[in-house]
């Protein structure tokens, strides 16, 4: 009797009330607005105005590889001519002399030490860079990488038509190895998708950058040592345009909050790794 009194009593306020228990269940698991369904296991994702976006990316991720392939026709030339005295010793009948070997030896060697140099300093600031993304977007440290690309491009222009030391290149590229190009490629990709769509559309970047080796073997028929420079240039300016212009920034209250909170963090955990680092140096 008593259960049935119970079970009555459920029935009466059931048909009282406007809704149902079913209705009350949807009510309580309904998303608030600004969320979905999802949300317990995806983070909010600004969504991009339009295809427009991800076009300038991509066009932006071809300019930053087409970088790279004249950066790379044109550093070795000037960098046996640098050493060799100001005369590259490689040209014509030079190949494969004594002259031409130590060239290339102390060209290689010093571009390894500061290769070494910018991934130290890339492992560095790589934590970091990851939290300040969280605080301030994407897209200004997307912006940030290509303006400092920007005095790699002036080094090659100083070494290659005024004759500067070339250790202007190499300091140039630890300046960019501060923010690098693709992590901040991939720190965008990652805001603005969702983890079930990130596969797709980081095998698109992957796609964007093997392009170097189509592009690589027809530069170097059409392209010298003299225009490559030019080309640098052109293709960071245009990079850096596109950019500005057509990368979205969207940063909710929210995320700005629990981006500073990551940044926060993640400065705590390089102090620890200084200290612990410096405490075996010390020993």
């Amino acid at each position: 009797m008593v259960a049935q009194s119970h079970a009555a009593g459920i029935r009466l306020l059931e048909l009282n009330s406007d809704v149902g228990p079913a209705a009350h269940l949807e009510a309580a698991t309904a998303p608030t607005p600004g969320t979905s369904m999802r949300s317990g296991m995806e983070d909010e994702v600004p969504s991009c105005c339009s295809s427009r976006c991800w076009t300038a990316l991509w066009l932006i991720a071809i300019l930053n590889t087409m970088v790279t392939i004249f950066s790379a026709l044109v550093l070795p030339d000037i960098g046996t001519r640098y050493f060799g005295g100001g005369k590259d010793p490689c040209i014509g009948a030079g190949r494969g002399t004594p002259a031409c070997d130590a060239a290339i030896s102390k060209f290689a060697s010093v571009a390894a030490m500061f290769g070494v140099v910018g991934a130290v300093i890339s492992l560095a600031t790589g934590p970091l860079l990851g939290s300040v993304v969280g605080v301030v977007g994407a897209k200004p440290i997307i912006v940030l990488s290509m303006v400092l690309s920007l005095t790699n491009g002036v080094a090659l222009m100083l070494v290659t038509w005024a004759g500067a030391s070339i250790y202007y290149v190499f300091g140039a590229g630890v300046l960019t190895s501060i923010v690098s190009g693709n992590v901040s490629f991939n720190m965008w990709l990652v805001e603005y998708t969702r983890p079930s769509g990130r596969p797709v559309v980081f095998a698109r970047l992957a796609a964007a950058s093997t392009i170097e080796g189509i592009i690589a073997p027809l530069a170097t028929k059409f392209v010298d040592r003299d225009t490559a420079p030019v080309f640098v240039m052109l293709f960071m300016l245009a990079g850096l345009a596109i950019a500005i212009c057509f990368l979205p920034k969207r940063r909710s209250a929210a995320a700005t909050q629990e981006g500073m909170s990551r940044a926060v963090k993640g400065t705590l955990t390089l102090v620890r790794i200084r200290r612990v680092a410096s405490y075996f140096l010390r020993g």
